[in-house]
């Protein structure tokens, strides 16, 4: 008899761990839509990274691939982009998260009477400053060879 009762509570206990496995996976398909952020720009850190008031991760632009510092042309992507989105309201929407636990967004900035909304990501590569990453976009802003 306390084999049969040590049976069924094994099989109780199976059987609760796989629901609660079953439900933890349909949290997760839950969660999978991407995350936005709509703040206003706190700091322009350089030509495709940036962080929102309210955020504490760093936003890496999807795609864009602006010079480091002491490269040449660095301090024209990281002015191009803080002269456009400084103090500006965005909203961020996730990509993917870096290595460096930097969260890779495509960012909008609002639109206004006079202009549509603007894809900041684009716009930094319609600037001149920065190159399409092409590993990552493959193509998608039609900036690669």
């Amino acid at each position: 008899m306390p084999s049969s009762f040590v049976r069924l509570v094994f099989l109780s206990l199976l059987c609760v761990l796989f629901a609660l496995s079953i439900n933890s996976h349909a949290d997760e398909k839950k969660s999978s839509a991407p995350e936005a952020y709509t703040s206003v720009v706190r700091h322009v850190v350089d030509g495709d990274s940036l962080y929102l008031v309210g955020v504490q991760r760093q936003i890496r632009l999807w795609g864009v691939d602006a010079p480091e510092l002491k490269k040449p042309g660095y301090f024209a992507a990281r002015n191009a982009l803080m002269q456009k989105i400084k103090g500006k309201r965005l909203r961020c929407v996730t990509q993917d998260h870096d290595r460096y636990g930097r969260i890779v967004a495509r960012c909008f900035m609002p639109a206004t009477k006079s202009r549509p909304v603007l894809d900041v990501n684009e716009w930094m590569l319609k600037s001149g400053t920065a190159k399409e990453y092409c590993y990552f976009t493959k193509g998608y802003y039609g900036y690669c060879d």
